[in-house]
């Protein structure tokens, strides 16, 4: 099922049969509260006035009980190659709107870093986090870091945090840092929001892809290329796809000869800068540009303007 988005929207895909409880119109917006059952369906903004079925639009939708809220993005800042310029928190394919919707007023951010040890590199990228966030409107109290320098998080203080970032950098070297602060197991009882980028939405998945990314890494017979995630999702994540589509690595083609080569028995769903993966309950949908890579194979999934319900 695919929705096609209006500029500003909101689509989420769920797994339900209907909703038992209330809608409320508020300047334009639909607010339901209840309980969902079980098959596949799209909100859609009920503006006053209108029908439900004249438009799709922003909606937040609550349920009792705790949940985590996950947007896996590929980058949630705009294109790293430079591509397309953006101000603070991507605006495309509605991502700024969906994550605004789940933001608590002065969240408090917990940043865990891809690099533990790159100190220097960890603090300028928590400050420029936080000035993204301000930039965006999206009100913060704090933005905390976890890297090599912190002694412990326990499982009370990592569930005060409204908001946290999985870091972006090399995928073995987070996953291996993540593996040493026992940040699977800490996650399950983490009830807010998650934001992956790149490396950290890769390593949230159950089986990570560590797709070779360094020299000498495709040709290593030692290197892992699968690893253990947070298993936050079943879905194996390769981002920045418009920038490394034509990319070459130890003499070969990173996509073609590599990556293609290693799909077989599993799928990997593919996003460019500006797309990226919405999972609450177990349910899953891609927004924007994607592809699927299962069985040396590659084939469109998803269109920009587009949100599609992901059971892969």
């Amino acid at each position: 099922m695919i929705v096609p988005v209006p500029g500003i929207f909101e689509a989420l895909c769920w797994s339900a049969v209907g909703i038992r409880g209330h809608a409320d119109v508020q300047g334009g917006d639909a607010a339901i509260t209840g309980e969902t059952g079980a098959a596949c369906f799209f909100l859609l903004s009920i503006h006053p006035g209108e029908r439900a079925s004249d438009t799709f639009g922003r909606i937040a939708v609550h349920r009792k009980g705790s949940y985590m809220i996950i947007f896996l993005t590929s980058s949630p800042t705009g294109p790293l190659d430079g591509s397309r310029k953006v101000e603070g928190i991507d605006e495309k394919n509605g991502f700024r709107e969906h994550l605004r919707q789940f933001w608590k007023e002065k969240a408090r951010c917990l940043m865990i870093a891809a690099s533990p040890d790159e100190a220097a590199v960890n603090d300028e990228m928590k400050s420029w986090m936080a000035d993204t966030f301000e930039k965006s409107g999206l009100s913060i109290t704090t933005v905390d870091l976890w890297d090599g320098r912190t002694t412990d998080v326990s499982q009370q203080t990592l569930n005060s945090y409204d908001v946290v970032i999985l870091g972006g950098g090399h995928v073995p070297t987070e996953n291996l840092f993540f593996e040493r602060i026992g940040l699977r197991e800490k996650m399950r009882a983490f009830h807010g929001v998650v934001i992956g980028i790149s490396a950290g939405t890769m390593n949230s998945a159950d089986e990570v892809y560590a797709q070779p990314e360094m020299p000498g890494e495709a040709v290593d017979p030692g290197y892992q290329r699968f690893l253990t995630g947070l298993g936050l999702t079943k879905t194996r994540i390769l981002p920045h796809y418009q920038m490394l589509q034509d990319s070459m690595l130890d003499g070969m083609r990173l996509y073609e000869e590599i990556t293609f080569e290693d799909s077989y028995g599993r799928t990997f769903l593919v996003l460019t800068d500006g797309s990226y993966l919405f999972c609450r309950n177990g349910q899953e949908t891609v927004y924007g540009e994607a592809y699927v890579i299962s069985d040396g194979r590659m084939e469109p999934f998803c269109e920009d303007g587009q949100a599609k319900c992901w059971n892969g």
